[in-house]
């Protein structure tokens, strides 16, 4: 239809017509590769969305939905970006935003991750210290209760006491005295 509306517009001497409908029949190829790189991000996004949430749930992951839906919302972003640049559009700027959310987005999750997991590394790094001065069978009393140790584990230590056991923070037992 476009190139007999051309072969007319040329006939009635329409350059105008005529320049604008050749730039818009040059045009379509890139038209149609971004519809095309639309449709292949639509099927990649949807697969690696099925991908993701099944082997999330075969993990054990409570949100399998939400790290799918994730996923697929980074791969169509993605395939959004590249299908406007193909359409010749600049993307610098919509690069240079999504670049920030996503680093901002990062470090939210990475500070929230690191404040919320303070006192169990806290725990972590105490048993680390006590398992060099605490050994399994030693005679202890901690807080006013008298028992051997039984093991010093990742976050807490268990003492016992005949058949009775009881465990204490690892951080604790840092900050409290202990007698040996």
């Amino acid at each position: 239809m476009l190139t007999f509306l051309l072969a007319a517009a040329e006939t009635l001497g329409l350059r105008a017509v005529t320049s604008t409908i050749d730039r818009l029949i040059l045009y379509l190829p890139n038209v149609i590769a971004a519809a095309f790189i639309v449709v292949v991000g639509l099927l990649l996004g949807r697969f690696a969305q099925r991908l993701v949430e099944s082997g999330s749930e075969m993990a054990g992951f409570l949100r399998a939905d939400r790290l799918g839906a994730v996923t697929r919302g980074a791969i169509l972003l993605v395939t959004g970006v590249v299908a406007v640049e193909q359409l010749g559009l600049k993307t610098d700027i919509l690069v240079m935003v999504i670049t920030v959310l996503a680093a901002t987005f990062g470090l939210t999750v990475g500070l929230a991750f690191a404040l919320g997991a303070r006192t169990v590394v806290t725990h972590i790094l105490a048993g680390h210290y006590l398992r060099k001065t605490l050994a399994a069978g030693q005679p202890v009393e901690v807080g006013g209760r008298k028992g051997v140790v039984d093991h010093v584990g990742a976050v807490s230590t268990v003492f016992k006491k005949g058949d009775h056991s009881w465990s204490v923070p690892n951080a604790v037992l840092l900050e409290d005295v202990v007698v040996q």
